[in-house]
């Protein structure tokens, strides 16, 4: 599948390091970065080619934050387990 925007993949967990390779696989070399406050293993990212960013998104910073890595069109997807959606 085609998606020429950015994919921003919010957090690091078991459940993102399993999403992450069926991203890749889904879309036309995709542009994709992970945000987590706590990335201790980049060999998956380093292996797949994706950025990767340690933060921590809160109230008071979220917008300054994602208006860094994604503008308008771009896919957010939050596999995070302290964030609301």
């Amino acid at each position: 599948m085609t998606f020429s925007n950015k994919i921003l993949v919010l957090g690091y967990g078991s459940i993102a390091k399993a999403t992450l390779p069926l991203i890749i696989d889904s879309f036309d070399n995709p542009q994709v970065t992970v945000l987590a406050k706590d990335i201790s293993s980049t060999e998956l990212t380093d292996g797949l080619a994706i950025k990767s960013h340690e933060t921590t998104l809160t109230k008071e910073n979220y917008v300054e934050v994602l208006d860094q890595y994604v503008d308008t069109g771009d896919l957010i997807v939050n596999l995070t387990a302290e964030v609301s959606s």
